[in-house]
């Protein structure tokens, strides 16, 4: 009960967002993508957001990715086609690797 409580005090006094008001806003977003006629599209946010993005549009519950070269700047690619959307490859810092000197 008291991190209830807890939580509660910090989200009116620091106004963050809930998951439930992101999915809010991401289902938004998904309306959106799936009502366009632009072919290529480039979403850039902060790593929670294109996680909780991910879950909603695949119905899962976490998904993991390959964050070789560290976890910062990945990039994921989604597909929209026929009215469905792919994963063409999950979150990956592999584009990163071309800065490796080792």
């Amino acid at each position: 009960m008291l991190f209830l409580h807890h939580y509660k005090y910090c989200n009116k006094k620091y106004e963050y967002e809930t998951e439930k008001h992101i999915l809010n806003r991401l289902e938004i977003v998904v309306n959106l993508l799936k009502k366009t006629k632009f072919k290529k599209i480039l979403i850039i946010t902060h790593s929670g957001t294109i996680h909780e993005l991910i879950k909603l549009l695949f119905n899962i519950s976490d998904i993991t990715g390959n964050y070789k070269f560290g976890s910062n700047c990945h990039i994921t690619y989604i597909i929209y086609n026929k009215k469905q959307f792919y994963l063409e490859y999950g979150p990956s810092t592999l584009h990163l690797g071309i800065y490796n000197k080792n």
